[in-house]
C-alpha cells in the first residue's frame, strides 16, 4: 500500500535553497555588472556559488523553487492577486476562502493557465490556498467586524477635509493651548459583562462561564480628556428615576452621578455635565477652550450652546460616521476601558460567588477599569493619531477612504435640459417639508435670518 503525503502536511528534510531570494538576485546582478566575481559574490551575499551561476545565466524556470513542482500562477500573477485581496479588504468587501478558490479557477481558465483545480466544483483546492497564504505571509484569515454602509459611505475625503478646514480656521483665529483642546464622548456599561477566552476540553461543543445575568440595563459613562494628558472626572448616568448617592460608592474621585429613566444621556443631562466640565476646565472668553464632540442630538441644545459661548468654549462637531477615525476617545481610550471593565467584572464574579452585579457595584468595578485606562500616553496618542494636535490634515491614511470610493459613482441623466426651482424660507419657519428635486432639476434653498433648521424631503 502506498501513502501519498499532501503538500500542506509536508515538512522539509534538508536545508537546500535555504537562502534569501533577494540576496541571490543582488548577487547575480553584481556578477553581471562585473562588480564581483562568482566566488566573491557567493561569499559576500551568503549564497551557493553553483546556484548563483545558474541565476546569473538565467537557467531557471522558477527561481527559488526546488524539484519539479511549480505554483499554478507565476510570482507576478500571484502578487497582483494578493494586492486585489488587500484592496477588497480595504473597501470592506473582503474575500472569503471560497471566493478566493473560485476566483483562482476562473483566472486560470480565462488565461489558459495549466492547472489541476477541481473542474466539477470550479474552484481551486485547499492545498493551493494553503500554499498561497504561505507564499504571501502578509495575508491572513480574519473575522471581520460588521460595519454599516452609512459609516462606509460617510467617511470620505470631503467630509473629513471639511472637518479639518473648520479645525484649522479655529486654530488660526486664536491661539488655543494644547491643554485646552478637549474631547468628550459617552459609552455604555452593563452589569452583564462579556467573558474572555477560557481553557476547556478539546472537542466540547459548548463552553460556558458565569455572568451576572442574561440581559442588563445600561449605565452611561461620560469621559473627557485633553491633548496633554488630563482628564475631567467622569460622569455616570444610572437607569433610575431618582439619584442615590450610594450608587457612587467606590467611583473615581469627584465623579458626577446622574439618573435618567433609560440610562442614556439627553440634552438636560449633558448640560449638567457641561457645568461639571466648567468647574475643572475654568474656560473664559480671554482663555478659550476647544471642545470636540459628536453630533448626537443631546449635544446641540440651545442652553448648551449659549453657555459655551458665554464661557469661552468653542464647540466643534465631528462629521457623521467619522468618529471611529477622528475621535481620540474612540481611537485609543474606550477600547481598553471596556476590556479592563470586563476583566474587573470577571474578577468580581470570581471573588463573590453566587452574587449578581447590581447598579451599586458598577461604580467600584468602573473605578478599577478607569484607573487602568486613563493614562497620559493615551491622551497624547489619541490626539496625535487623529491629526487634531499636532494639527495634520493628512494624518488619516489613504486606505481608510477606500470603502467610500466604492460608492462614488457619478450620476447620469437622460435629459440634458434643466429647470430651476427656488424655495424661500423665512425666519418664522420651523420644519419645512417640500418635494425633492426631479431628475435634471436644480433646487435653490434661500434661508432668511435662520441659524438652525431641519429640512425634510417627501
Amino acid at each position: 500500500m502506498i501513502f501519498l503525503q499532501m503538500v500542506r502536511t509536508y515538512h522539509r528534510k534538508t536545508a537546500r535553497a535555504n537562502w534569501d531570494l533577494k540576496q541571490m538576485e543582488l548577487a547575480a546582478e553584481s556578477v553581471r555588472n562585473g562588480e564581483l566575481s562568482l566566488r566573491q559574490a557567493s561569499a559576500a551575499f551568503g549564497v551557493p556559488k553553483s546556484t548563483l551561476e545558474r541565476h546569473k545565466n538565467k537557467k531557471l524556470l522558477s527561481p527559488g523553487c526546488l524539484g519539479r513542482f511549480r505554483p499554478v500562477f507565476d510570482t507576478h500573477f500571484e502578487t497582483e492577486l494578493a494586492d486585489y485581496c488587500k484592496e477588497m479588504q480595504n473597501r470592506l468587501f473582503g474575500l472569503t476562502i471560497s471566493d478566493l478558490r473560485k476566483m483562482a479557477y476562473q483566472l486560470a481558465e480565462k488565461n489558459n493557465v495549466e492547472h489541476n483545480f477541481d473542474a466539477e466544483r470550479k474552484m481551486a483546492g485547499r492545498d493551493w490556498v494553503f500554499g498561497f497564504f504561505r507564499r504571501h505571509p502578509e495575508l491572513s484569515l480574519r473575522t471581520p467586524e460588521p460595519t454599516s454602509i452609512g459609516r462606509a459611505v460617510g467617511f470620505n475625503r470631503v467630509q473629513v477635509g471639511h472637518f479639518y478646514d473648520i479645525l484649522q480656521e479655529t486654530y488660526e483665529k486664536q491661539y488655543i493651548d494644547p491643554s485646552h483642546i478637549w474631547n468628550v464622548d459617552e459609552t455604555g456599561l452593563t452589569a452583564v459583562h462579556r467573558p474572555g477566552k477560557v481553557i476547556a476540553r478539546r472537542g466540547q461543543r459548548q463552553v460556558g462561564k458565569i455572568t451576572s445575568g442574561e440581559k442588563g440595563k445600561t449605565v452611561t459613562a461620560i469621559c473627557a480628556m485633553n491633548a496633554t494628558g488630563s482628564y475631567i472626572p467622569p460622569t455616570l448616568i444610572f437607569p433610575r428615576i431618582n439619584m442615590n448617592d450610594r450608587l457612587l460608592c467606590g467611583a473615581p474621585p469627584q465623579t458626577l452621578g446622574l439618573a435618567s429613566k433609560s440610562g442614556w444621556v439627553d440634552s438636560v443631562l449633558f448640560k449638567k455635565w457641561f457645568d461639571h466640565f466648567m468647574r475643572f476646565a475654568k474656560a473664559t472668553a480671554d482663555d478659550p477652550h476647544l471642545l470636540l464632540l459628536d453630533g448626537h442630538v443631546s449635544h446641540k441644545s440651545l442652553p448648551l450652546i449659549e453657555s459655551a459661548r458665554q464661557n469661552g468654549v468653542i464647540l466643534v462637531c465631528f462629521p457623521p460616521h467619522t468618529t471611529h477615525a477622528l475621535q481620540p476617545l474612540d481611537c485609543v481610550f474606550f477600547g481598553p476601558l471596556k476590556r479592563y471593565y470586563h476583566e474587573a467584572c470577571e474578577n468580581f464574579m470570581l471573588h463573590n460567588a453566587g452574587k449578581r452585579i447590581t447598579n451599586y457595584d458598577i461604580s467600584t468595578i468602573f473605578n478599577t477599569a478607569y484607573v487602568s485606562a486613563a493614562t497620559l500616553d493615551k491622551c497624547v496618542t489619541g490626539f496625535n493619531c487623529t491629526g487634531i494636535y499636532p494639527f495634520n490634515r493628512n494624518r488619516i491614511p489613504d486606505y481608510r477612504y477606500a470603502p467610500s470610493a466604492t460608492t462614488d459613482n457619478s450620476a447620469t441623466y437622460e435629459s440634458a435640459s434643466a429647470t430651476t426651482r427656488t424655495v424661500s424660507i423665512q425666519i418664522e419657519a420651523e420644519d419645512i417639508v417640500f418635494d425633492p428635486p426631479a431628475i435634471g432639476e436644480e433646487l435653490i434653498i434661500e434661508l432668511h435670518g435662520l441659524h438652525y433648521i431641519q429640512i425634510f424631503f417627501q
